[in-house]
């Protein structure tokens, strides 16, 4: 049964393993008051006033998550593309993700998920991110004799880029979201590790054979992470 607080849904679920009254707020399930077995109901509008302060807070930081886990358009700077996304409801189990002209991306299925959102579009997110990065890590390699193993396109939280000591370069599909410019010393940064796989001052000198701003440039990496949506985090 569904009743409300202050215009908000909630649902009571019994449960004998809880030993004490649990309030949920959960962008997917909404509110859910978790009770011990046989527990007097009626108290429940009482302790729910009570806590009137902590669930405003909640679920204002559970609305705000949604609108930035369904984002209205997504802007990948690094080939200057911007996607305007249109959302339709169906009674599907997975969202299916269509392009169309003009960039546009039209997601349809169980949307009111933003979590399920989020992960659509990280799916889509990681084929773009390596049809777009792979070739352009390859045009690099080859345009300065310097040969990579294998390429791999994955999320990272800290980290866009690392190469291994067999040449082996994995690139942060976030990349995507900075510019083209940033996108580029990545790429010369981690190829550069094919010739000093540390970040020695021979490193760093070889580096700004290739990209000769290669120390500010480092510095504008590292504080860019800023700049991925919050749901590409998920």
């Amino acid at each position: 049964m569904i009743s409300k607080f202050k215009g908000w849904p909630y649902t009571v679920r019994e449960s004998r393993r809880a030993k004490k009254i649990i309030i949920k707020v959960s962008a997917t399930t909404g509110m859910e008051i978790v009770i011990p077995f046989g527990y007097d109901r009626s108290r429940l509008p009482g302790i729910l006033e009570e806590k009137t302060g902590w669930i405003i807070k909640r679920m204002r930081r559970v609305r705000n998550l949604n609108k930035l886990l369904k984002p209205s358009t997504i802007t990948l700077k690094a080939v200057s593309e911007t996607w305007k996304l249109h959302y339709e409801v169906s009674l599907t189990k997975h969202i299916r993700i269509i392009e169309t002209e003009n960039h546009g991306l039209y997601l349809k299925g169980p949307i009111d998920d933003p979590y399920k959102v989020a992960s659509s579009l990280n799916r889509w997110l990681q084929r773009r991110a390596r049809d777009v990065l792979i070739p352009w890590l390859n045009e690099e390699s080859t345009k300065r004799s310097l040969p990579v193993n294998r390429i791999s396109i994955r999320r990272a939280k800290t980290r866009w880029g690392s190469c291994s000591n067999t040449w082996n370069i994995s690139l942060n599909r976030n990349l995507l979201f900075l510019n083209r410019q940033l996108v580029r010393y990545v790429l010369l940064h981690e190829l550069s590790h094919t010739v000093e796989f540390n970040h020695s001052t021979r490193f760093w000198k070889y580096l700004v054979t290739l990209a000769p701003n290669a120390k500010q440039q480092n510095k504008r990496v590292r504080g860019s992470y800023g700049q991925v949506p919050e749901w590409a985090k998920h």
